[in-house]
């Protein structure tokens, strides 16, 4: 295992876990959600758009550590059928595509980031988020799934085997 690879796996994970604090967090805010309104008749007022950053934050932070572990969604009916060798070229195309796509996304999103912060851009609740901040949980989840990709593309041009999902036997 390479130092870019240990650290990929590394960052993944504490992504990752991050992403779990960020559920644990989330399911607490509902529970208080819950409590004011039955019996306090008020409310926090914000949990539906915390929840949808968080949601987004979750999903993002956690695909790293997803790729690395197999836990990604994968559709290997014709790879499976390739030899290993075949299967490795196919797979490192893949995952340059997905590597460009991702590319392609967070210049986007670092362009909405700047302009968002330049601007002073808030949400329209009651919360006033500043948006680039949610943003920037975004494309941070982006580059960690990047350098997991990198990592993993090094790790099949050194000639190691494609990533299994974690139902698919060896």
């Amino acid at each position: 295992m390479t130092a870019l690879d240990r650290a990929a796996s590394i960052l993944s994970a504490f992504a990752a876990l991050i992403a779990g604090t960020m559920l644990v967090a989330m399911v607490g805010h509902t529970i208080l959600e819950m409590v004011l309104r039955a019996f306090f008749n008020t409310s926090t007022f914000v949990l539906d758009e915390f929840v949808g950053y968080e949601v987004a934050a979750l999903t993002m932070l956690g695909l790293g550590h997803a790729l690395n572990t197999g836990g990604l969604i994968r559709v290997n009916l014709l790879t499976r059928l390739l030899g290993t060798t075949a299967q490795r070229r196919v797979e490192l195309a893949v995952v340059i595509l997905v590597f460009a796509l991702c590319l392609y996304l967070s210049r986007y999103h670092l362009l909405a980031i700047e302009a968002a912060y330049a601007r002073g851009t808030r949400s329209n609740t009651l919360a006033q988020t500043p948006l680039w901040l949610p943003l920037a949980v975004f494309v941070a989840g982006l580059v960690i799934f990047m350098i997991q990709l990198l990592a993993y593309a090094l790790r099949l041009l050194g000639g190691g085997n494609p990533i299994r999902d974690n139902h698919e036997s060896a």
